[in-house]
């Protein structure tokens, strides 16, 4: 009886926190254009809707470098326009431009981890423009076929630190294809957090040269 009451108070103590997040879906298209062995154009889009998945949010698209410096040190700079609906303000254009390092700290047979730091600045139409500094560690079991993950970020803006949390599976086929599927929590340090069902389709779109074996 006591082990059911605390079950019960936990989950009633969840279920009051998440009641003041919002829930949205989010849905990417990744294109890699493989420039040559080591750099990649890959043509990013995604859709985000939020108000319980009821209502657009927001709409991105363009372009990012990915340039493999060493086997374990990868180079990243984009540029993304963002179409930003919501209820304050509503319509916002953004030109984000990015760019940071990725890292392999760990790399054994079965367990990877990876690190991503970027520095983020966002040109805002008819709006101040701000910076943000993000920082993610992902732990990936590599599992052939099916990769099971899991991130943690910190991120900083305008002096406010705020956190994101994520959890998923990727599916990996031999045709230069893969899919996830993945939950995330957004917090956000202007109002309530974002829980997130997050699908992303990812595929190569051009490589130079005869096919060859990776």
């Amino acid at each position: 009886m006591r082990f059911g009451s605390l079950a019960i108070a936990v989950l009633l103590s969840v279920s009051a926190l998440m009641a003041d997040d919002d829930f949205g879906l989010l849905h990417i298209t990744n294109a890699n254009l493989e420039l040559n062995g080591k750099s990649t154009l890959q043509i990013h889009t995604r859709v985000r809707t939020y108000d319980n998945a009821t209502s657009f949010f927001q709409f991105r698209a363009g372009p990012i470098l990915i340039h493999q410096f060493k086997p374990r040190v990868v180079g990243l700079a984009g540029y993304y326009y963002m179409n930003q609906d919501g209820p304050s303000p509503a319509n916002r254009l953004i030109h984000r431009f990015w760019a940071g390092p990725q890292f392999r700290v760990i790399d054994s047979r079965k367990w990877a981890i990876d690190t991503r730091h970027l520095a983020e600045r966002f040109a805002v139409v008819r709006d101040k423009d701000y910076t943000r500094v993000r920082n993610r560690a992902m732990l990936i079991h590599k599992n052939g076929t099916l990769q099971p993950f899991a991130s943690f970020e910190a991120l900083v803006q305008n002096g406010d630190w705020y956190e994101r949390h994520a959890v998923g599976l990727q599916i990996i086929t031999r045709r230069a294809l893969s899919y996830t599927i993945s939950y995330e929590y957004r917090a956000s340090p202007t109002g309530p957090g974002i829980h997130l069902i997050a699908t992303t389709i990812q595929f190569r779109a051009w490589r130079p040269g005869p096919p060859h074996i990776d």
